[in-house]
C-alpha cells in the first residue's frame, strides 16, 4: 500500500511539473522587434545600391533638413535626387574598383533615435576581396515608410 500511494504522489507530482510548464512556455512566444521595419527598409537601400538600381537608393533618402533653398519635404527635388543616384553609381564603381563591389549586406543591430521615428541602424558590407565595413545608417520614418537621413 505504502508503495502505491509513493508512486501515485509521484506520478501527481510530476502531471502538476507538467502543467505548470507547459502553462509557463506559452509567455515564451518572440515578440516582433518595432525596428524591424527600419532594418528591412536600409537592407532595401542598400541592396538597390548593390543590384545597380541608383535611383531607388536615392529615393530612400528623406528630404528634411537639406538646408536653405530647399522646401521642407520628405521629397527630394528631381535634379538632387538624379545627382544623388549619380554619386550612388560613382560610389559602387569606386567600391567595385578598391574592393572588388559589394558582395553581402547585412544587419547588425539598431537602436531607436530619441524618439519613435527615428532610428540608426548597423550594417555590414562584405566586399568581393573578403574586407568588410560596418556602416550606421540613421534613418527616419515618414508616414509609415522607413527613409535613410
Amino acid at each position: 500500500m505504502k508503495a502505491f500511494l509513493s508512486t501515485s504522489c509521484t506520478i501527481a507530482t510530476m502531471a502538476l511539473l507538467s502543467i505548470c510548464l507547459c502553462a509557463c512556455k506559452g509567455g515564451d512566444e518572440e515578440k516582433p522587434n518595432p525596428l524591424d521595419d527600419a532594418e528591412k527598409m536600409a537592407l532595401h537601400y542598400y541592396n538597390s545600391l548593390l543590384e545597380g538600381d541608383f535611383k531607388a537608393f536615392a529615393n530612400g533618402i528623406v528630404a528634411s533638413d537639406l538646408g536653405a533653398g530647399y522646401p521642407k519635404s520628405d521629397r527630394l527635388p528631381d535634379a538632387y535626387r538624379n545627382e544623388l543616384a549619380d554619386a550612388a553609381g560613382q560610389f559602387a564603381i569606386k567600391e567595385a574598383k578598391k574592393h572588388g563591389g559589394i558582395a553581402t549586406i547585412r544587419t547588425i543591430g539598431s537602436s531607436f533615435g530619441t524618439d519613435s521615428i527615428t532610428a540608426l541602424v548597423n550594417l555590414d558590407l562584405s566586399f568581393g576581396d573578403s574586407t568588410h565595413e560596418e556602416i550606421l545608417i540613421s534613418m527616419q520614418k515618414v508616414d509609415t515608410l522607413w527613409k535613410m537621413k
